[in-house]
């Protein structure tokens, strides 16, 4: 979330928090909370939230607010609210743009969507599938969300499909930690890869007669080269292969509640959840900072060098290595910062 602050205090616009995933708590009720976020937030943002700005406001008497960028010159981030009915600037003289590289979720333009006559959200949108009991719906994505999607619908009673898109690794949560273990005891990527898709072949067999086709690429070296995470199983898989969850490959296209899929099948659909990731927003708010980010609202430079831009713009979260890569532009830009502030 947004922590705004005084003019020549830094501010970090930003807040984290996924709502499919694992340990959920509720919001510290003494916050204001943005409207956008989930009901749900993690323990650890939960926590650090409430320790980061126990620390912060009791210092330097900061406030929280949902806030736009405004401008960016001079060495100073002026930033004004548009959530609110009054008018409210900030300006800080550092700026840390920490919204991440999943802010809003995305979904694909589909041909014939706009005629669809069913629901259809955005996996961040899903809550539970107790109302979708009977129904056909179809889960477009089978990453770690679409397969838990996939997974709930079918305990709910729902008549459950999948569309995977792309080829995936399915992993188990055992065989993910003997991957980052051995990679923690520095043995190289490339063999880490072909011991844990030997495990994922030993625990799940040939997954792609259902469908679910793996990269030629490991699922470690995929991780570090463009981000994305492989896939946890938490039963999908099984309920696959009894059937109970179908997969389809790409939709070629939609008319009413009928669904044409690349393989030339069509079926017909009450609901349609996209599990098909996030985009970052950071184009959409920030008015400058071209140095730093492309249009797309990523950084143009790689990783480990990404984290800072001119006039005192930093951006932490966007390296797409997760914790630690998070970890790594966190302290940098602190340090950075700091000898900013010793070098006055």
């Amino acid at each position: 979330m947004p922590l705004c602050g005084k003019r020549g205090l830094t501010t970090v616009y930003g807040y984290t928090s996924r709502k499919n995933t694992v340990n959920f708590h509720s919001w510290p009720s003494h916050l204001r909370r943005p409207h956008s976020s989930p009901e749900w937030v993690s323990l650890i943002t939960c926590t650090a939230t409430c320790l980061i700005l126990g620390s912060i406001r009791d210092a330097a008497g900061l406030s929280s607010q949902p806030i736009t960028m405004k401008k960016l010159e001079s060495g100073i981030s002026g930033l004004e609210n548009v959530d609110l009915n009054v008018h409210e600037e900030y300006a800080a003289r550092f700026l840390v743009v920490a919204t991440g590289e999943n802010s809003r979720g995305f979904i694909p333009e589909v041909s014939g969507l706009d005629s669809f006559g069913g629901e259809f959200i955005h996996s961040s949108k899903y809550e539970k599938g107790q109302k979708y009991r009977g129904k056909d719906v179809v889960v477009v994505g089978c990453g770690n969300s679409g397969m838990e999607i996939a997974y709930d619908l079918s305990n709910w009673g729902a008549r459950t499909s999948i569309v995977a898109r792309s080829p995936v690794h399915v992993l188990s949560t055992n065989i993910v930690y003997i991957g980052m273990r051995l990679l923690g005891f520095g043995v190289p990527c490339k063999i880490v890869d072909f011991i844990v898709v030997l495990l994922s072949k030993l625990k799940h067999g040939d997954i792609s007669k259902y469908g679910l086709p793996r990269p030629s690429e490991g699922p470690f070296y995929i991780k570090q080269r463009v981000g994305r995470t492989p896939t946890i199983d938490v039963g999908t898989v099984e309920k696959i292969r009894r059937k109970e969850v179908q997969v389809f490959p790409s939709i070629r296209g939609i008319q009413g509640s009928r669904i044409e899929f690349a393989s030339g099948e069509i079926k017909r659909f009450d609901a349609i959840i996209f599990a098909t990731g996030y985009k970052s927003t950071v184009r959409h708010w920030l008015k400058g900072g071209q140095d730093l980010f492309d249009e797309s609202g990523m950084p143009k430079l790689c990783f480990p060098n990404i984290w800072k831009g001119k006039n005192g713009l930093y951006c932490s979260g966007f390296a797409r290595r997760g914790l630690f890569g998070i970890s790594v532009d966190s302290q940098n830009i602190a340090k950075d910062i700091d000898l900013a502030l010793k070098s006055q």
